[in-house]
């Protein structure tokens, strides 16, 4: 018994090792031989079965890897036209007891150095992936499982793992390719036509991982996630130091939960989404990259040409949606916020922008917009729509910022090369108006502006404000309200005057087509000449040389001015002058102080009238008018007639230094006419009347009486007051000549003629004396005729030669005021 049991136990091991041997024996066989062709192609049919379609030039069994078949070929159907994965090896973990059974179980399948061509477009482009080394396992129910599959693609890393049930619907080349499919491939094929213009470092290429699960038959229904980490990336001259992007695509929506950039500049990292059926998205970005240089030098894109930024990178903070249209390109809607430090935007230089924004297929909106530069500030809103900006903008900026939108050589850059700042001037503007990108100076704008501490074709000001309205072809100013700063002005220091009081104008029209100037109730306590050397220059300095105003006069200004000198003949204005105080007037070689003085002064052209003059002036009152013709380069003319009453004869020895003041008063008239050439320019005809003054006290007349006292013997004759007299005058180059003086007191009546040369004060008279009463008679002996005897005087106006000289017969005749009784003088006309 026990040796039948021995048997049977060494019999058993016998067989266990003659199995073993057997086996081991296969399994070499298999992995050095192969397997037959038949259980080759029963493998085949298999994994056809499982929707894995592939060809392979041999098969044998490896003691750690399994099946393995080298040469392999996967292909998208049973018809097996094009491989989509070639390999060198596969690798097919069996269920080796069921396939001892003759039945099919694999455990996976694992890819070793592949290569796949994967298909893009109808136009036959592919895409190689290379070095493709993976693991898939095929489940009972139908699932394809890959863990960490990757390969080479257009030089990015690939990684993948999956989830997937194997679709169960064959497709055929025939059949159409769903919208979402051909969309995805669309977008595929951008990316690798970017991809293409990126390169990546050798050492460190470009990982992307993606995250498969789902049902290949409802593509649709697929989730995936995909990062994608690259470092020391290039395109064109622009490095990028490292790319992280991480999101999945489901429903058709691909989702990045985030993203990240960085170079040497800074970096900019977000999210976004994208709809692949509505193709539409929506991104929120935070960015402190160097944006210009980002878009110029890697996508060759010119954003704000106008704007170098030279300090630290813009950062910005962006949100918004984006969509596909159908003719190509996006439409992008954005909110966000920017803020700049140093930069310059069309060659002037700021030191901050800050500005929320939004943006929409082109057109940009900037809200709550400031920009700093230098302590002034500019804030407000603007918004870009095609070609055409529309702002609302208040401003401290020197006007110099604003030179780029003023046409160059126009009329608004004329007049602003007039105004000169010093360093403690301020300007406040508000504006709100339009301006076409098309030319930057063609615009139009309505505001305020206050300006202070400046200076305006040599006019100072403490300050000027005003409304304003301006278009391409005009520019009109309304309620303006200025100061003038006349601490220097010659006209005021003249006195060591008061200064004057703000001015105000109700309109100013600057019609840029005609360079013409319109000003409208232009009033004001003030000194004229800053004020009309704005507009008239020439006009100005005759006004300061002519009426010497001792306090400011109130003016009020109507009319129109050319701007150019060339179309001085195209002026015309009024300025109405009322003063309160004196008024210092230059009149043959001495100035009449004038009190109270009116005038309407109307400039045409080149010519001054002086309109409504009145004035009150040597205890009498002055009236009349005058007209100046101011041409450049010719010499000033001028005509005028004036009329005086109950003038002072004191006040007029005072002021033109006769040697005696005596009482009495001048009353006359005067039409004159002449030029800058002096007294020889000068014209004139007019008439004479003293009332109760003393003719002999003239510098003229007055030697006359030491005469006729030495004549008659008797001193207290000779000063006999001749009280009333007149005389009609004419003044050619001049000369003054009268042909009817006379005079009369109680007793005498004293008539002549002559001439006075006023010039060179020469003179040459005859006067003729007819005495009555006792004074008669005492002069019969000497004279031809009863009581009239006559005097010539020569020499100079200061030292007059009178001398008794044989009596002549006057021009008249017996018609002579010689010849009649004494009595009141009578102003006598020819």
């Amino acid at each position: 018994m026990i040796r039948t049991i021995r048997v049977a136990r060494t019999a058993l091991l016998l067989s266990l090792a003659l199995i073993g041997l057997t086996i081991v024996g296969g399994l070499i066989y298999l992995n050095q031989v192969g397997f037959p062709g038949r259980y080759g192609d029963w493998l085949k049919s298999e994994l056809a079965n499982k929707g894995v379609h592939l060809s392979f030039k041999t098969l044998r069994f490896d003691f750690k890897q399994g099946l393995v078949a080298t040469d392999v070929s996967f292909y998208s159907d049973e018809r097996q036209l094009v491989p989509l994965l070639e390999g060198s090896k596969m690798a097919l973990d069996l269920d080796k007891t069921e396939a001892l059974r003759g039945k099919f179980k694999l455990h996976s399948l694992t890819i070793i150095d592949g290569t796949a061509h994967i298909p893009i477009d109808h136009d036959g482009r592919n895409v190689i992936a290379q070095d493709i080394h993976g693991k898939v396992r095929i489940t009972e129910s139908g699932r394809i499982i890959v863990d960490g599959a990757s390969g080479l693609i257009e030089g990015l890393r690939v990684n993948l793992s999956t989830d997937l049930r194997i679709s169960k619907i064959k497709s055929t080349d025939d059949a159409p390719k769903p919208p979402e499919t051909l969309e995805s491939n669309r977008i595929i094929k951008k990316a690798l036509d970017e991809l293409a213009l990126w390169t990546f470092s050798a050492e460190a290429p470009p990982q992307l991982a993606f995250k498969i699960k789902g049902d290949l038959d409802s593509p649709e229904q697929l989730q995936t996630s995909f990062r994608l980490n690259a470092v020391q990336l290039k395109r064109n001259q622009y490095q990028l130091r490292k790319l992280f992007i991480a999101g999945d695509l489901q429903a058709q929506i691909i989702t990045l939960d985030e993203i990240l950039l960085q170079d040497e500049s800074g970096s900019a990292s977000g999210q976004a989404d994208w709809c692949i059926s509505r193709n539409d998205g929506r991104f929120d970005l935070n960015s402190d990259l160097h944006v210009q240089d980002f878009l110029n030098n890697c996508f060759d894109v010119k954003v704000l040409k106008d704007l170098t930024i030279s300090g630290t990178p813009p950062v910005l903070k962006i949100n918004g949606s984006f969509s596909s249209r159908e003719s190509g390109g996006f439409l992008v809607t954005a909110n966000g916020h920017g803020n700049i430090n140093k930069f310059s935007f069309l060659e002037t230089d700021f030191d901050k922008l800050s500005s929320d924004f939004s943006w929409k297929d082109g057109d940009l909106y900037l809200r709550d917009l400031e920009i700093i530069r230098e302590g002034d500030h500019l804030s407000g809103n603007i918004m870009r729509q095609g070609d055409q900006v529309r702002f609302d903008l208040m401003s401290s900026l020197p006007l110099k910022a604003f030179k780029p939108f003023i046409k160059a050589d126009g009329p608004l850059e004329e007049a602003l090369s007039h105004v000169t700042f010093s360093e403690n001037s301020t300007i406040a503007l508000d504006v709100i108006g339009t301006l076409y990108l098309g030319d930057r100076t063609d615009w139009s704008a309505t505001g305020t502006v206050l300006l202070n501490d400046l200076t305006y074709k040599g006019t100072r000001f403490h300050h000027l404000a005003t409304s304003y309205q301006i278009a391409p072809d005009k520019a009109e100013f309304f309620d303006i309200e200025g100061l003038l700063n006349d601490d220097q002005e010659s006209i005021r220091r003249r006195y060591n005057s008061a200064a004057s009081d703000p001015i105000y104008v109700e309109r100013i029209l600057h019609d840029l087509e005609t360079n013409l100037i319109t000003i409208e109730n232009l009033r004001g306590k003030a000194w004229a000449t800053p004020i009309v050397r704005i507009f008239a220059p020439d006009t100005a300095k005759h006004i300061e040389e002519t009426y010497r105003f001792h306090s400011p006069p109130s003016l009020t200004l109507n009319g129109t001015f050319a701007e150019k000198k060339e179309d001085n003949n195209k002026s015309s204005f009024i300025v109405e002058v009322r003063t309160e105080g004196q008024t210092d007037y230059p009149f043959l070689g001495s100035n009449l102080p004038l009190q109270n003085l009116k005038a309407d002064l109307e400039v045409r052209g080149t010519g001054i009238t002086v309109q409504n003059l009145s004035c009150d002036t040597l205890n009498g009152s002055i009236a009349g008018s005058v007209f100046c013709d101011v041409t450049p380069g010719q010499k000033t003319k001028y005509r005028g007639a004036i009329k005086w009453d109950d003038l002072s004869f004191q006040r007029l020895s005072q002021v033109y230094d006769f040697k005696e003041e005596e009482k009495g008063t001048l009353t006359g008239s005067i039409d004159f006419r002449g030029s800058a050439d002096g007294l020889r320019g000068f014209n004139a005809e007019g008439l004479l009347a003293i009332n109760q003054g003393n003719l002999i006290s003239l510098p003229i007349l007055g030697p006359l009486s030491p005469i006729i006292s030495g004549l008659l013997g008797d001193k207290r004759v000779g000063y006999e007051r001749a009280k009333d007299a007149s005389a009609n005058f004419n003044v050619t180059k001049g000369v003054l000549t009268t042909k009817d003086f006379i005079a009369i007191s109680t007793n005498i009546i004293l008539t002549g003629e002559g001439w006075i040369d006023l010039l060179s004060e020469e003179l040459d008279m005859t006067i003729r004396m007819n005495a009555r009463g006792l004074l008669g008679f005492i002069t019969l002996p000497l004279q031809p005729l009863k009581g009239i005897s006559q005097f010539r005087g020569t020499g100079t106006y200061e030292n007059p030669k009178w001398r008794s000289s044989p009596f002549t017969r006057p021009e008249k005749g017996k018609n002579d005021p010689i010849y009649q009784k004494t009595g009141k003088a009578q102003i006598i006309r020819e």
